[in-house]
């Protein structure tokens, strides 16, 4: 397994996701993922994560706006992209919400890549979360859950 990345602001984000590209997909070795009884599946930390650690890098599949519908249980892991929608690949669809999140997606819509980083130390067996912005839910009729 490849020892994850760590994020620089700028440069270094760019050549993380050049060197992983042709070792996609990658999701580190101290992430697992657990069943939830009233939010589903999710993605926890196996031991201790620093801030600042790309802790996946997926590629997505990129759908022009109306080049494609989605029922509704498949809208719920589809996101934006650029000026379309992409379906997520890897474990990058079942990271869940919280308005308290210690994770953040990164994009780079250049080369169709997905990457969850670290935005604080996240402990043994916390669930890493991700924001997933202020119209999500009510975009997908869907019930805000709290974490």
């Amino acid at each position: 397994m490849r020892k994850p990345g760590r994020f620089k602001p700028w440069l270094g984000g760019i050549r993380f996701y050049r060197k992983m590209k042709d070792h996609l997909p990658f999701i580190d070795n101290r992430l697992s993922i657990k069943s939830f009884d009233e939010i589903g599946l999710g993605v926890v930390a196996n031991s201790k994560i620093e801030k600042d650690i790309f802790v996946e890098v997926a590629p997505v599949l990129v759908c022009e706006n109306n080049s494609i519908s989605f029922d509704k249980e498949a809208f719920k892991y589809v996101i934006a992209w650029g000026n379309g929608l992409a379906v997520p690949f890897g474990w990058t669809m079942i990271y869940n919400h919280s308005d308290n999140n210690n994770c953040e997606f990164s994009t780079n819509i250049h080369d169709g890549l997905l990457a969850i980083l670290t935005i604080r130390d996240i402990e043994k067996d916390e669930q890493l979360t991700v924001n997933y912005g202020p119209e999500w839910f009510s975009s997908r009729g869907i019930e805000k859950k709290a974490i």
